[in-house]
C-alpha cells in the first residue's frame, strides 16, 4: 500500500522544463513578430534606411544579365553634330517644331508604327504649333511628352503636377515622361498611370503610352488594382503602383541614329527599312544635357525611356517581393537566429548570426538575378541583427540568474566584471563561517522515496537561503545535504557572528517545522549547525583555466569540525569560543566544555546557542 506524505507538493523537473519551454519559446516568438513591425515602423520614418535598401537593389540591378536591345525600338537623338548639320538660323536646342512636322512625315513615310517624342511642347509657338499638331493628325500614333511642374515624396509616395502642354497639341496623345523624384536620386521604376495633384487629371506613362499606341490600345481606359493592366500589358506593380525598369545593359545599349540623318536622308544608307514597323523614340542624346542616374550609370533620359518600353513591350517585369513575403521571410529568419542563440549559446549563436545574414544576402541577390524578385535585403538583416542584440541580452539575463544561483551574487558580478584570463585571487578578512547537513540523512535516503527526500531537501535549501538573504549573505556551496556560508562585517548591519548564530536558530526552528508536517515520517528531520569566527581568505582558487570561489582558512576547518561535534554532544548548534566571545553580550548560550578536533593540537572551548537577546 502506498504511504502518503502529508503537506508534500512535488515540483519535478519536468513541470519546470515545460514551464521555461513555454516561456523561452513566447520570447522567440515576441521577437519574430515584433522585430520585423519595428523595422517596418523604422524604414517609413528614416529614409536613410530605405535609401540603404535602394543600394542593395542598385548592386541586385548591376548583376542582371544584359539582354540585346529590342529590335523594335529606335532611338533618334538630337545631339550636336544634328545642330551642325539641319537648316537652322540659331544653332540652339529647342529645335522649331516645324522640323519635328517633317521629321514625322518623314518616319510616317519609313513606315514607322508609333513615333514618341521625350520632348516637352508646353510653351504655345503656334506658327509651328499647327503645321506640328497636322503632321502628328496625319501619323494617327504620336506621342508627345508632358513635363512635370514640381515633383515630391509625402509619405513614402510620389506627388506631381504637371504643366500644361501647347493648346493645339492637347488633343493628342500626351504621356508622362515622369523619371524620379530627387529625393530618390535614381531611376529605378515609373508610375504607370499618375495623377496630377493639382487637377486630378491622369496621365500614361510615357513608356506605357508607346506600347499602348503600338497595339492599337492608347484609347483603352486602364485597370489599376494588383497590376497595371492596359490591352496587352499587363504589369506586375509595387506598394504604390510603380513598375520597376529592367535594363537590359549599361548605358549605350540602345544605339540611336542621328536626328539630322533622319531630316536628310542619310540613314536609308544604313537600313532602307530601318524604320518599318519600328517604335521611334526622339530625344537629347548630348552628353551635356538630360542625363539622369541609374542603378547601371548615368544615361540619357531617351534611353532611360526606351529601357522601360522594352521592359512594358517584352512583358520582362521585376516583380516586388509585397509587404507580407517581406514580413513572413524576416520573421522566419528572425525566429530561426533567436532559437539558434537560445540552443548553441552566444558565442556559436553570433556565427549563426553572420551565417544566416550572408546566406540571406545570397538568396535575396538570387532570387532578383534568377527570377526577378525584389526582396528587402538591407531591411531584413536590419532586423537579424536587432534579433541578435535582444536575443542575446535575454540570453545573457538568462545566464546571469543562472550564475547567481552557483554562488553569491556578488560574487558572480565581481568575477562578470573582471577579464577572463585574470589569475585566481583572494583577499584575508575576519569572518564567520557556518556549516550545516541534515542528520541521518544516509537513513532517510533509504526509507524515504526519492521524491520525497528531493523535497526535503529543496524546503531545507530554500529555508536556507532565504534566512541568508534577511541575514545579509547567500549560501556558499552545496555538498550533498550539507550548507557552507559565510558572513562579513557589512556597513549598517548586525556584527558577522550574531547574524550567524540568528542564521543557525532559523535553520533550528525551520528544521522543526518540516518535521511537524509530518514529510519525512516517524524519523523526524534535524539538522547540525557548526560556527567559527576567525581570519580567512575569501576569492577565487583553482587552477589556470578552471576556477571557483570558496573560502579558506582555519576558521572554515574548525566550523566544519564543530558541525561533527555537534551530533556527537547531542545539541543543534556549536559555535567556537571565539564566536561566543564576540556575542556574550547578545546571546544566552549553553557552556559545553572543551573537546578535542581533529586537526587541532589544542582542546576547544565549545557552546551551544540557545537565544539571542533582543537589546
Amino acid at each position: 500500500m502506498a504511504r502518503s506524505y502529508p503537506g508534500l507538493s512535488i515540483h519535478g523537473p519536468r513541470g519546470l522544463r515545460v514551464r521555461g519551454w513555454d516561456w523561452r519559446l513566447l520570447t522567440l516568438l515576441l521577437i519574430a513578430l515584433l522585430v520585423p513591425a519595428v523595422s517596418r515602423w523604422l524604414v517609413a520614418r528614416w529614409p536613410t534606411i530605405h535609401k540603404l535598401e535602394l543600394l542593395a537593389y542598385d548592386w541586385h540591378c548591376r548583376s542582371l544579365s544584359r539582354r540585346a536591345p529590342d529590335a523594335r525600338i529606335v532611338i533618334v537623338g538630337m545631339d550636336e553634330e544634328s545642330l551642325e548639320h539641319l537648316p537652322l538660323k540659331h544653332r540652339t536646342y529647342p529645335l522649331p517644331r516645324t522640323l519635328h512636322a517633317r521629321i514625322v512625315d518623314i518616319l510616317r513615310e519609313a513606315g514607322a508604327r508609333v513615333i514618341a517624342f521625350d520632348v516637352m511642347f508646353t510653351r504655345s509657338v503656334p506658327e509651328e504649333d499647327r503645321p506640328f499638331a497636322e503632321a502628328i493628325r496625319r501619323h494617327g500614333r504620336v506621342v508627345t511628352g508632358i513635363e512635370p511642374a514640381e515633383q515630391w515624396v509625402e509619405n513614402g509616395e510620389e506627388r506631381v503636377t504637371f504643366k500644361e502642354p501647347a493648346p493645339l497639341l492637347r488633343p493628342h496623345v500626351i504621356a508622362s515622361s515622369l523619371l524620379v523624384p530627387p529625393e530618390l536620386g535614381k531611376v529605378r521604376w515609373f508610375l504607370p498611370y499618375p495623377v496630377d495633384d493639382r487637377t486630378a487629371k491622369r496621365y500614361l506613362h510615357f513608356a506605357v503610352a508607346v506600347v499602348a499606341a503600338y497595339y492599337g490600345e492608347v484609347n483603352q481606359t486602364p485597370v489599376v488594382r494588383r497590376q497595371f493592366q492596359l490591352g496587352h500589358i499587363r504589369a506586375p506593380t509595387g506598394g504604390v503602383g510603380e513598375i520597376l525598369v529592367r535594363y537590359a545593359g549599361p548605358p549605350g545599349t540602345f544605339e540611336s541614329v542621328p536626328y539630322h540623318e533622319v531630316f536628310s536622308g542619310g540613314w536609308k544608307e544604313r537600313d532602307p527599312h530601318l524604320f518599318r514597323d519600328k517604335i521611334v523614340l526622339l530625344g537629347a542624346t548630348d552628353p551635356l544635357v538630360d542625363q539622369h542616374d541609374t542603378p547601371v550609370g548615368q544615361m540619357h533620359g531617351v534611353e532611360i525611356l526606351a529601357h522601360a518600353t522594352q521592359t512594358v513591350l517584352q512583358g520582362t517585369w521585376l516583380r516586388h517581393g509585397g509587404q507580407a513575403a517581406n514580413y513572413l521571410a524576416k520573421m522566419a529568419l528572425c525566429l530561426l537566429l533567436a532559437a539558434s542563440v537560445w540552443k548553441l549559446g552566444l558565442r556559436r549563436g553570433s556565427g549563426m548570426a553572420l551565417g544566416v545574414g550572408l546566406l540571406w544576402v545570397i538568396a535575396s541577390h538570387q532570387l532578383f538575378v534568377r527570377v526577378g524578385l525584389w526582396v528587402d535585403t538591407v531591411e531584413t538583416l536590419g532586423a537579424l541583427a536587432a534579433t541578435y542584440v535582444l536575443a542575446s541580452a535575454i540570453e545573457v539575463r538568462r545566464m546571469r540568474r543562472v550564475f547567481y544561483r552557483f554562488m553569491p551574487s556578488w560574487v558572480a558580478e565581481r568575477m562578470l566584471q573582471a577579464p577572463a584570463e585574470e589569475p585566481a585571487q583572494t583577499a584575508e578578512r575576519e569572518a564567520t563561517v557556518v556549516f550545516c547537513d541534515v542528520r541521518d540523512y544516509t537513513a532517510l535516503s533509504e526509507q524515504l522515496p526519492a521524491e520525497v527526500v528531493e523535497e526535503l531537501l529543496r524546503r531545507y535549501f530554500t529555508a536556507g537561503e532565504e534566512a541568508a538573504r534577511r541575514l545579509g549573505t547567500e549560501l556558499d556551496k552545496f555538498v550533498g545535504d550539507e550548507i557552507m556560508l559565510y558572513f562579513e562585517a557589512r556597513r549598517g548591519a548586525e556584527p558577522h557572528p550574531l547574524r550567524a548564530v540568528r542564521w543557525a536558530l532559523a535553520m533550528q526552528e525551520e528544521a522543526q517545522r518540516i518535521s511537524d508536517s509530518g514529510i519525512a515520517g516517524e524519523m523526524g528531520f534535524r539538522v547540525g549547525v557548526g560556527i567559527a569566527t576567525g581570519m580567512v581568505r575569501v576569492g577565487t582558487v583553482g587552477a589556470r583555466k578552471r576556477i571557483q570561489h570558496t573560502v579558506i582558512g582555519d576558521a572554515v576547518n574548525t566550523a566544519s569540525r564543530l558541525q561533527w561535534v555537534a551530533r556527537e554532544v547531542g545539541r543543534g548548534i556549536i559555535m567556537s569560543e571565539s564566536t561566543f566571545t564576540r556575542v556574550a553580550d547578545r546571546v544566552e548560550a549553553e557552556r559545553i566544555g572543551e573537546v578535542r578536533v581533529k586537526g587541532k593540537a589544542e582542546p576547544l572551548m565549545i557552546y551551544c546557542p540557545l537565544r539571542v537577546l533582543e537589546a
